[in-house]
């Protein structure tokens, strides 16, 4: 008798279980469809932020399959609106039952706080109780006042920016470990937001030490569109040039955002990152093909020779093209003849000018006519200082202002041309041997008398 009393508690237990949960079992079962249409319209947040991701979510619920179905859903006056996911009819079944669901959402995005008014939402049609027996229908949900809140006075004057996460990645194009100066590298910046599309995130920006220069990049954007939200993404690149060789840091990225679900300021941020570049190394290609040159050597005289022909015929033919390439006229300089030639007066020089300095040194933050000068040195600054007197003051020039543009473009290409003649120069004092002189004695040069 002992021994059955646990099963008896044990079974006697199990029913009391089941009798508990009847009554929300039977209440499942009558209720999980119900037997006319009905409509569910969930609106979320309750209390929004200007420009905060609110998701409508509409369902429509039937026991019967729908034969005609018309959704009117009104657009939301001063909001921006994303479909989040298309209309679509399915069926499904639940414990005892099974039903047809139709159902819809989008994001809207309210343009300016105060009350937003999202407009009821309307849907008719029809369900098919039989083969030969359609009822009809008619919903309609209620209309819905929500109070958007402004940008917090605590966020400060940063780019607003309301969103359920952000995050920041980055990856660079080389290894930041052995630089040089005149090296250059790219960061590339990737910002991804939940709840805001491309077009809301701020533009991203890089701070620059002393050491290096930041150039221009490319930045895109994007909007992904989920079930859940929208996810917005900014991509951007940062191309650095170094150009001291010091230890230096590089400021992260940074990017403040407001947090809807703790309802604080964040910030996301890349990493700064320490570099150590060393003097520039202008000599490493050459001294590259001479060791390889050396190696050579101990395996075949025969290919020494060849090979040292060679290199020679290269280095001739690379300083000769390298020549000729900066001998060779650039679009911006022939621009800049059309634009004197079209009006020769000294005012319209002087801004033709400044527009060829732009385009002839893309490499370079925008120049003054100044800087210009400070660039190409003494003589170009005097042609410089004479051209802006003929414009803006009251002594005649020497020379007519397209002259003296001319002149000024001259000596840029003289400028374009010395780094190349320089190269070949080196180069071939490597191979060759740099010129020598014979020593002097008592003020006269040495003379052969063999």
């Amino acid at each position: 008798m002992n021994a059955g009393r646990p099963v008896l508690c044990r079974s006697l237990g199990a029913v009391l279980v089941v009798m508990a949960f009847m009554p929300g079992i039977a209440a499942a079962l009558e209720n999980s469809v119900p037997e006319e249409p009905t409509i569910t319209v969930r609106i979320t947040p309750a209390k929004p932020y200007l420009q905060e991701e609110i998701v409508q979510d509409i369902r429509v619920i039937a026991r019967y399959p729908f034969e005609e179905l018309t959704l009117d859903l009104p657009t939301v006056a001063g909001a921006e609106i994303i479909t989040l996911k298309r209309p679509q009819n399915r069926h499904f079944e639940t414990y005892g039952s099974e039903g047809y669901l139709y159902e819809t959402s989008r994001a809207i995005f309210p343009k300016q706080s105060g009350e937003l008014e999202i407009p009821a939402v309307h849907v008719s049609g029809s369900v098919g109780v039989s083969r030969d027996e359609k009822r009809p229908f008619a919903l309609s949900s209620d209309a819905t006042t929500l109070t958007v809140r402004p940008p917090p006075a605590s966020f400060g004057d940063a780019w607003w920016l309301v969103a359920r996460e952000a995050k920041v990645d980055e990856g660079w194009s080389r290894s930041l470990t052995d630089l040089h100066v005149g090296d250059r590298f790219t960061r590339a910046v990737t910002l991804t937001v939940a709840g805001a599309t491309g077009a809301h995130l701020p533009e991203l920006e890089q701070d620059s030490p002393n050491g290096l220069t930041v150039l221009p990049g490319r930045s895109e954007r994007s909007t992904e569109i989920t079930p859940g939200g929208v996810i917005g993404k900014i991509q951007r690149s940062f191309d650095f040039r170094v150009d001291a060789d010091q230890p230096m840091t590089i400021p992260p990225v940074r990017v403040s955002w407001w947090n809807t679900s703790t309802e604080i300021a964040r910030t996301a941020a890349t990493s700064d990152v320490r570099i150590e570049p060393s003097p520039r190394n202008v000599d490493a290609l050459v001294s590259e093909l001479m060791a390889e040159a050396a190696a050579a050597q101990d395996e075949s005289r025969h290919g020494l020779i060849a090979i040292a022909a060679g290199g020679t015929a290269l280095v001739i033919v690379l300083a000769f093209w390298l020549i000729r390439a900066a001998r060779k006229v650039k679009p911006a300089d022939r621009a800049l003849r059309r634009e004197l030639a079209r009006d020769g007066s000294a005012v319209h020089a002087v801004r033709a000018l400044s527009a060829w300095a732009d385009a002839a040194f893309p490499d370079s933050a925008p120049m003054t006519l100044e800087d210009l000068g400070q660039r190409l040195g003494a003589t170009a600054r005097h042609r410089i200082e004479e051209l802006q007197r003929a414009a803006f003051g009251q002594h005649p020039p020497s020379q007519d202002p397209p002259a003296l543009a001319l002149d000024i473009v001259s000596i840029a290409q003289r400028s374009r041309r010395q780094p190349a003649a320089d190269r070949g120069k080196r180069a071939l004092d490597r191979l060759l041997g740099p010129k020598k002189r014979l020593p002097e004695i008592e003020g006269r040069p040495l003379q052969d008398t063999g």
